[in-house]
């Protein structure tokens, strides 16, 4: 089974090793969904893994080109024109155009502020809503 459902994955859904493990391995094969992200998804990735988990640059360098070299059509561009647009959290902005660019209609994210979605998971508590957004709404 090969499917071509784009899904995007956020930066914090990449962070955490039995996470982000958990979700490439649904992608590899047979693969349930096409993984979607940005540069700068990624970027978000190496950074907060260095400044919060203490791995170093090469290290995070060298994860970074392991995904690359399994997920090399899961990269999106030419989605920047489209952040202005777009009416979510400032900080999320890029996600959701990098959604609408390729056409992905489900956002994977751990989101610890009023989500995308609307429903408020920040009151419950951070990490109190695993969103899975439906770009499409947008």
């Amino acid at each position: 089974m090969r499917a071509d459902f784009p899904v995007v994955l956020d930066a914090c859904v990449l962070i955490p090793m039995p996470l982000a493990d958990t979700l490439l391995r649904l992608a590899g094969g047979p693969r349930l969904y096409l993984p979607k992200w940005t540069d700068q998804i990624m970027a978000e990735v190496s950074r907060n893994l260095q400044e919060t988990f203490g791995v170093t640059a090469q290290q995070a360098a060298y994860r970074e080109s392991e995904i690359r070299k399994y997920f090399g059509e899961a990269w999106v561009e030419g989605y920047e024109d489209l952040i202005p647009s777009m009416t979510n959290h400032e900080k999320d902005r890029h996600v959701l155009a990098a959604a609408v660019r390729c056409g992905a209609e489900t956002i994977v994210s751990l989101l610890f502020r009023p989500c995308l979605c609307g429903c408020r998971c920040s009151s419950r508590g951070p990490g109190a809503c695993a969103a899975l957004i439906r770009a499409s709404r947008f």
